[in-house]
């Protein structure tokens, strides 16, 4: 369902919210979706699309649900383009615990991601090769956020058809 569409009722009924390549976001709906996260315990999941620099991300997601510095590149750019891979992942998190004792899988090629600096309290789930944060979780007031560096198509990578990508999105 596209964003623009869902009412509160929607947000109400759903466990989990899933924001993929969401550019923009009216407070009539941040707001009750902030709402549903911190006040009633629902998940967020958020695949960032390449304008993280817009206002729902830099005036409320990494603001109020996932406390995060988005890192510019050289070229004064959000976003990092170059061929890299995600290469650690913290298998002893609950929510990766059991998918493979040595991590024997393969490891996500990525063509672009967003360079991010998390607030300390944010568990790293994963980092790209140079140590940036791949994949991170927090607990949001009775919710809990999970946000990723990469969006969730193949234009930056191959992570949603990884073999880590379903338990990721299913735990």
């Amino acid at each position: 369902k596209d964003f623009s569409d869902l009412t509160r009722d929607d947000l109400v009924w759903a466990d989990v919210i899933v924001l993929s390549g969401v550019k923009d976001m009216p407070k009539s709906q941040y707001l009750p979706l902030l709402d549903e996260i911190v006040g009633h315990g629902k998940g967020l999941m958020v695949f960032p699309g390449s304008d993280v620099d817009a206002p729902l991300y830099s005036d409320g997601i990494f603001r109020d649900i996932f406390p995060a510095q988005i890192v510019r590149s050289s070229e004064g750019t959000d976003v990092t383009v170059k061929a890299t891979r995600i290469d650690t992942f913290d298998l002893d998190h609950p929510i990766l615990s059991g998918i493979s004792r040595e991590g024997g899988f393969e490891k996500p090629q990525l063509r672009s991601y967003i360079r991010m600096i998390p607030s300390p309290d944010i568990g790293v789930l994963a980092r790209v090769d140079d140590g940036s944060i791949a994949a991170g979780v927090t607990g949001c007031g009775k919710g809990k956020a999970l946000v990723f560096a990469v969006s969730a198509d193949s234009r930056s990578g191959d992570l949603p058809v990884s073999g880590i990508f379903s338990p990721l999105v299913i735990r």
